[in-house]
């Protein structure tokens, strides 16, 4: 027992010799890192480019406003959006490809449990010429075995439309864009015409590229 407690006792002692956070220190160091941040005075939101030959594409997410979430799904967004780049080179059969992506989404509907969600999706070729992107397209509609606009949108364009939403492919210069939207529950006459609708919206905020 005596071996015990002078074993205890020591450990006690240095327990109580470790020095205890200030808490004045500590909120001294956070106010003086906010004043720094204050100071430096507004500073504009982080920007991305890309190297040539994809630095003359538009922005999926400037091309594809809340709005025009609202005129596909005719319900409001959650108020968020999701940006997807793939900065990497996929090697296609007959070029490479880049992918920039654009998510957005709505409230969950307890009575449906899915929220609706559209996706806008830019692959844009190596090549300049936009006949790779027409071809490109041409061929995803012919696999896809999609039926033609009513409104065609670009060189080469075509639709698919269900029960549980759709998606529109089109080319925009030299790029090939696909517009996806997934909800639990459509009518497939008004997907169609909600999904054109979003897509000529997209089509015309995207800047052509050579």
């Amino acid at each position: 027992m005596r071996r015990l407690l002078l074993l205890i006792v020591p450990a006690l002692l240095c327990a109580a010799c470790v020095p205890r956070p200030d808490p004045e220190a500590a909120l001294t160091t956070l106010l003086d890192g906010i004043r720094r941040n204050v100071a430096q005075g507004p500073r504009s939101m982080p920007v991305h480019s890309y190297p040539a030959p994809y630095d003359l594409v538009a922005d999926p997410c400037a091309a594809f406003p809340a709005e025009v979430f609202t005129t596909i799904t005719e319900r409001p967004t959650d108020g968020l959006q999701r940006d997807l780049f793939s900065l990497s080179e996929t090697p296609g059969s007959k070029h490479n490809s880049v992918e920039m992506r654009c998510d957005r989404a709505g409230q969950v509907a307890l009575s449906e449990g899915i929220a609706p969600s559209v996706t806008v999706s830019q692959t844009v070729l190596s090549v300049p010429d936009p006949a790779a992107a027409i071809a490109s397209v041409r061929e995803q509609c012919d696999f896809s075995q999609g039926e033609p606009l009513s409104r065609p949108i670009g060189e080469a364009s075509c639709g698919d439309f269900g029960a549980d939403g759709g998606q529109v492919l089109f080319q925009s210069g030299r790029a090939m864009v696909r517009i996806s939207l997934i909800a639990a529950k459509t009518d497939p006459a008004t997907t169609r015409e909600n999904l054109l609708k979003g897509a000529e919206a997209v089509y015309a905020r995207l800047t052509p590229s050579p």
